[in-house]
């Protein structure tokens, strides 16, 4: 017979399908709390249940709404989510135009990324993700676009809002999915900005893997960004802020702005943040509770 001494849930909302009584070490990461009803109901869950080991998170925002429901601070282990440096490092191993003429997108533009999903459901997602902050974004876009020739490199599942908006607004956009997450790649190394807009967020992974490119990045104080991001290494606004946004992109474009030092900066930011490191800490603490 099986005996499993170690249930480790990766999603939130499963946990609450695990009968209580069930004695087992139980380990849980938990990437972002809503403000809902669900929440609330997993906070109860894991206050009222002593098998529960750790609690990993990717961020001091989680961290903080954990103490503040009783969750006592030993269980809870800061666990950022990690990047690949071996595949985000190789920013200039590739001509820009080489895959420019691979994806078929045109020259002469300045290219904005958004590779998160920020549409509901699985679908088309045609409906927007509010918490994701694309209408923010959309915001953001028509604002440097008066200003700028700008071109939208769009990846990611579910990013029907943001694709309707772009054509109602006349801003050209190539929309890219990749099977292999590790194709993504290819797309940072075009790219001369990455907007990040979000409300609520546990990382994103694009904070590390666009600083890992070499790509200049705008966010709202979400997630990990919010941990990480200095004037330094980047660019923060507060959440909802799409004038902010604008207004930081079009200073980057007409260069009043210095990128060697912040991209330099980010660089030495992401380093320690690699899976290798961050691997190695997860599996300790865990071995070593």
């Amino acid at each position: 017979m099986l005996f499993i001494k170690n249930i480790f849930f990766l999603n939130k909302y499963d946990i609450l399908k695990f009968p209580k009584f069930i004695s087992k070490n139980i380990y849980l990461y938990i990437f972002h709390l809503e403000d809902n009803n669900l929440s609330k109901k997993i906070l109860q869950y894991i206050s009222n249940n002593k098998n529960i080991k750790k609690i990993f998170v990717p961020n001091t925002k989680v961290q903080s709404t954990l103490l503040e429901n009783s969750i006592n601070e030993n269980q809870i282990q800061l666990m950022p989510i990690p990047i690949d440096l071996e595949k985000f490092e190789l920013n200039n191993i590739q001509d820009r135009n080489e895959i420019l003429k691979k994806f078929n997108i045109p020259k002469g533009y300045k290219y904005i990324g958004s590779f998160q999903k920020d549409g509901t459901g699985w679908g088309d997602g045609n409906m927007p993700k509010y918490i994701k902050g694309p209408d923010i974004l959309i915001k953001s876009l028509i604002e440097i676009n008066k200003q700028h020739k700008i071109f939208i490199i769009l990846s990611g599942p579910s990013r029907g809002f943001m694709i309707n908006e772009l054509k109602k607004n006349n801003i050209p956009y190539k929309h890219i999915y990749f099977e292999n997450y590790s194709d993504l790649t290819l797309l940072y190394k075009v790219l001369d900005l990455y907007i990040i807009s979000s409300r609520l967020e546990g990382g994103p992974r694009a904070v590390f893997e666009s600083m890992a490119s070499g790509v200049p990045l705008i966010t709202t104080r979400v997630g990990q960004a919010a941990d990480i991001i200095t004037k330094k290494n980047g660019f923060m606004v507060e959440i909802d802020d799409y004038k902010s946004i604008s207004r930081i992109a079009c200073d980057i474009f007409n260069q009043k702005i210095n990128l060697d030092q912040i991209i330099k900066n980010a660089k030495k930011t992401v380093s320690e943040y690699s899976y290798s490191s961050l691997n190695q800490k997860f599996l300790n603490s865990i071995l070593n509770d």
